[in-house]
């Protein structure tokens, strides 16, 4: 979606080659994980509450502009 965009919007005579680097595999943190609990104590130290943990996901694709000319 973001290559069609960039692909679309580029200037006249600008040639844009995006290549795929990466899919980006899945993964799930565990919320006893050191670096979850000192940001849930910041959490809870800003807002007064302690946070809900929900479990979510999302999936980005990794890619870079790799020329532009």
């Amino acid at each position: 979606m973001i290559k069609k965009h960039l692909e679309e919007h580029a200037p006249k005579g600008c040639t844009i080659k995006v290549t795929l680097q990466d899919t980006g595999n899945p993964f799930l943190t565990p919320i006893d994980d050191p670096m979850i609990q000192k940001a849930a104590e910041a959490y809870e130290k800003v807002y007064g509450r302690a946070p809900v943990y929900k479990r979510e996901g999302v999936r980005f694709r990794l890619f870079r502009i790799s020329t532009i000319s």
